[in-house]
């Protein structure tokens, strides 16, 4: 067998021919790696980088790298494209050096200025020049709104992203002007009031999310005539009067000409005014499985108008006025599987309601203040998958009676008085993965629990007595997360 190593005229060893290439070879691939990482820092810092991706006929442009100014580089161009275009300018702070390239493009579809510099001067050139745009997003520019006219019309556009913007209501009809809009967001731009005649020709539209605005009560039911309408967010609105239209589209009691069967989530978190009104045309929402009225004042009138909703399958409560009365009514929604009533007035004797819900698979009750009987109900849900009970008063003498489903996989107990007595119990059910309990009163017992727990796969010990060297011995040979201070 002959020795890859061979012996040098003074008794040594010396290196193949065939090595040295290799080494040179590595070597100037490592040094040409370096080069280019080099010159890349160097455009960094001086401009933006442009990027070309093709996929099939489209052509997408990304100058989006956060925090980059400056024009182009000398030796790059735009690409002369004769298919769809689609420009990312996220974040770029030097849009007008690129405008003048931009009005050059055969074609643009997508047009994205986020968090960009772009002015309505800016805006207004590119859309003047290009009516072909159907998506536009221009989230969190500082606008007056002059660049949206009657001249800057875009026949074909479908999603539309003003959120956070300083657009006020002269560009109102521009943006309620566009027949083929799918997608319309205008969470916290400065629209100030909406009424139920000004959606009215958004007839395609799929998404349509607002934040802040004045609502007339029959919004919602008008949105129910859109029969491709699948998601809708009012958040922090408030309801008004309407001029010229009844508080409700139709009395209770007489259904529409078709139902909605394709509204699937509703979002009124937040909302004032007469929310009763606003939800009651829901009823006629054949198919509404997410209902969200977190941080709203809820009656007797509001539990009312959810009753009829039996189809639902999430319902968000939090930090609302919901009391253990109006909870009890609730029973009536047999489909529910996700509940969140934390930080409300509920939390006792209106759980009664759980006992008749047993599709429940996730109840959060963070913040509530749950006496012994509530906890027992609680622990009767034998299909629960995840259970928060942070903030409450759970305690090592009622968490039996709570934390009992033989499926029980999340459990968050921050900030409870819960101790490595209940924790140990928790860590023993067959489905248990997640588990939190910062800043309970848990400490080094728990750590041989955690050790033969064959299922547990992420643990939240911060804030405990439990430091980073105690569970060094944990981790070894598995995949487990463990949160814990130094």
């Amino acid at each position: 067998m002959t020795n890859a190593r061979e012996s040098s005229p003074s008794g040594g060893l010396s290196t193949p021919p065939s090595v040295w290439k290799r080494i040179r070879w590595v070597s100037l691939c490592a040094f040409g790696m370096v080069l280019v990482a080099l010159v890349v820092a160097i455009i960094r810092v001086n401009g933006a980088i442009g990027e070309i991706r093709r996929s099939g006929g489209v052509v997408t442009l990304s100058w989006s790298l956060p925090g980059m100014e400056g024009s182009p580089p000398p030796n790059w161009a735009f690409p002369a494209a004769s298919s769809v275009v689609s420009v990312d300018l996220t974040g770029h702070q030097d849009v007008l050096s690129l405008v003048e390239a931009l009005c050059q493009l055969p074609s643009l579809a997508e047009l994205t200025l986020d968090r960009s510099n772009a002015s309505d001067d800016d805006i207004e050139r590119l859309l003047r020049t290009h009516h072909d745009i159907e998506h536009l997003s221009v989230r969190d520019v500082t606008l007056t709104g002059k660049a949206f006219t009657r001249e800057t019309a875009l026949p074909n556009l479908k999603y539309l992203w003003l959120s956070g913007t300083d657009i006020t209501s002269e560009c109102r009809e521009w943006v309620l002007s566009s027949p083929r809009l799918i997608m319309l967001d205008l969470v916290g731009s400065r629209l100030p009031r909406l009424e139920s005649k000004d959606i009215s020709t958004l007839t395609k539209i799929n998404r349509l999310s607002l934040d802040g605005f004045q609502i007339d009560p029959s919004f919602i039911a008008t949105c129910l005539e859109f029969q491709n309408i699948e998601s809708l967010s009012c958040i922090n609105c408030s309801t008004v009067p309407s001029e010229d239209r009844p508080a409700i589209a139709r009395p209770l009691g007489k259904p529409p000409a078709a139902l909605n069967t394709t509204l699937h989530r509703v979002s009124v978190a937040g909302t004032r005014g007469a929310l009763a009104q606003v939800l009651e045309p829901l009823q006629y929402a054949a198919n509404l499985y997410d209902l969200g009225i977190d941080g709203c004042v809820i009656d007797a009138s509001v539990i009312e108008a959810i009753q009829p909703l039996a189809k639902l399958k999430q319902l968000t409560l939090s930090e609302s006025t919901v009391d253990d009365a109006g909870i009890s009514e609730l029973s009536c929604l047999g489909n529910l599987q996700y509940l969140d009533i934390s930080r409300s007035r509920a939390g006792n004797l209106g759980l009664d309601f759980l006992t008749r819900t047993q599709a429940l698979r996730v109840f959060t009750a963070a913040g509530c203040q749950i006496r012994q009987d509530g906890f027992a109900r609680i622990g009767q849900l034998s299909h629960l998958e995840a259970l928060d009970l942070s903030g409450s008063n759970l305690s090592d003498d009622v968490a039996p009676m709570a934390i009992r489903s033989p499926n029980l996989s999340s459990l968050r107990a921050r900030g409870t008085a819960i101790s490595s007595i209940t924790a140990v119990q928790l860590l023993a059910l067959p489905k248990i993965r997640t588990a939190d309990l910062h800043h309970t009163n848990v400490d080094q017992t728990i750590l041989p629990a955690i050790r033969s727990s064959r299922t547990i796969e992420d643990i939240d010990l911060t804030a405990t007595s439990i430091k980073r060297r105690d569970t060094a011995s944990i981790t070894q040979g598995r995949i487990i997360n463990v949160k814990v201070d130094d």
